[in-house]
């Protein structure tokens, strides 16, 4: 069944369930408000005649029962039935009698009156007379037939409003229904398309809303395929581009290994020439440790172990460590750290390869006289790192890179370094931001808690 068609029964149902309870509510407020008007017209009546001074008789209560437009009974209480004269239409007049003579008939009060096979309401008034003298009654009566048959022709009149009504409403809510179903089916079509291959043909059991949630889960399950393809070629990309900066920075130190080898297997080497030689191998050899170490950070497999230190008397060891090679690059360091110490929560190997990251970084990319200047500064919460060169500064994908991707300007660079670094303030709880400066050149700034704020 389609949804037009449920909504369409489901509207004219409710508000036929409630026609109905309107319809027996205001039959009865209209047999209600007939019988208040009938009995409260015979008591103006009856009260009426009761104060008359015109000849209550045989001859005039007919032509009066024509005038009221009501059947009128008069009677002397406690007489015989042979003292009765009416208007009703029937020849029991022994009926008549008998509840008219019943003591509980007072003056005003509304009663019913059963006789011939039809019931009246009645309310009966004495009538002024001398005193002492016989007591005479009038009666005035309204058939409560003709009452029903007032309050019943009026309810119908109601019944056909609400009817028309129904129609009208069910008309109404058809044609919206059919435009909102109209509506609903071309979004169901429309998604079907979107999709990049089709996803099949729109259902056609079950009304419009289950097609078009039919046609949804399939989209989703479509979407989720994607993604999962999505996640797995970034997976493998990232892969590949690890497998190929990992095999460019492993390169270069086996290559230099292999050539000193093959030198040093020469019997005409004197003694110095082998000693550097073997100085080769083993600084070729510590660069693949130091390696092993970055992938093995850049992989989280590498525990952080956090204590105590001083970040100054790490920049100082750095600075030692790399000023052959800031002479031969004929590159300037200009150390702005403070002369008494830095100290934080941190693990001092991993901050030590991050400085040594960013710095040979920085070397590498300066030109031939240019300086490099290192700042260090704290306060009670955290220390601040930033370092400066002159170099070509750092193109937008670089600054926007996540941790685990690899970017690298230089010619003969993997990427790992950078990344390795992002990798290690993160696991201390860090920020590290990479911009320009005005002037040129590349600035990195890294913010370190003093305290152990992550247990990466």
């Amino acid at each position: 069944m389609s949804l037009r068609i449920r909504v369409l029964l489901m509207v004219v149902g409710v508000y036929l369930v409630g026609f109905a309870i309107s319809a027996v509510l205001t039959v009865r407020t209209v047999e209600a408000r007939v019988a208040q008007q009938a009995t409260g017209q015979i008591r103006r009546i009856a009260a009426a005649l009761g104060r008359t001074r015109i000849a209550l008789n045989e001859r005039t209560l007919g032509p009066l029962s024509e005038v009221f437009g009501c059947p009128l009974a008069l009677w002397t209480r406690g007489a015989s039935e042979a003292r009765l004269v009416h208007t009703i239409d029937t020849t029991d007049d022994a009926a008549i009698h008998r509840r008219l003579q019943a003591p509980a008939t007072r003056p005003g009060e509304v009663f019913e009156l059963a006789v011939g096979g039809r019931s009246y309401w009645a309310s009966a008034q004495p009538l002024e007379g001398p005193p002492g003298g016989p007591s005479r009654w009038i009666a005035a009566m309204s058939d409560r037939a003709a009452a029903r048959q007032t309050a019943r022709a009026a309810a119908r009149q109601f019944v056909g409003l609400l009817l028309a009504t129904a129609a009208a409403l069910g008309v109404a809510t058809y044609a919206i229904m059919l435009r909102l179903t109209g509506r609903i089916g071309r979004l169901a079509r429309r998604v079907a398309a979107s999709s990049p291959e089709p996803i099949g043909p729109v259902p056609r059991h079950g009304d419009e809303l289950e097609r078009l949630n039919a046609t949804f889960a399939a989209l989703q399950e479509r979407l989720a395929a994607y993604q999962r393809q999505l996640v797995e070629q970034a997976r493998l990309a990232t892969t590949g581009k690890l497998a190929a900066s990992v095999v460019h920075e492993v390169r270069n130190p086996l290559s230099a290994i292999k050539l000193t080898a093959q030198m040093l297997a020469e019997a005409s080497l004197d003694d110095e020439r082998r000693r550097q030689g073997f100085d080769v191998i083993l600084t070729e050899i510590g660069r693949l440790g130091l390696l092993c170490d970055e992938l093995l950070t850049l992989a989280g497999r590498r525990q952080t172990r956090r204590q105590r230190l001083d970040l100054a008397e790490i920049v100082h060891e750095l600075r030692v460590l790399l000023e052959p090679q800031l002479r031969r690059c004929k590159v300037a360091l200009d150390d702005q750290s403070p002369r008494e110490s830095v100290e934080l929560v941190g693990d001092r190997d991993q901050l030590k390869q991050m400085l040594l990251n960013l710095l040979l970084n920085a070397i590498e990319a300066s030109s031939a006289e240019s300086t490099i200047t290192l700042t260090l500064t704290g306060d009670t919460e955290e220390v601040a790192i930033e370092l400066r060169d002159h170099g070509p500064g750092f193109p937008p994908a670089v600054r926007a890179a996540e941790p685990e991707t690899f970017w690298s300007t230089k010619q003969t660079g993997g990427g790992i370094g950078l990344a390795v670094v992002r990798k290690i303030v993160q696991n201390h709880g860090g920020t590290l931001e990479l911009c320009n400066a005005p002037d040129g050149g590349a600035v990195v700034r890294v913010h370190l808690p003093r305290s152990d704020g992550e247990t990466g």
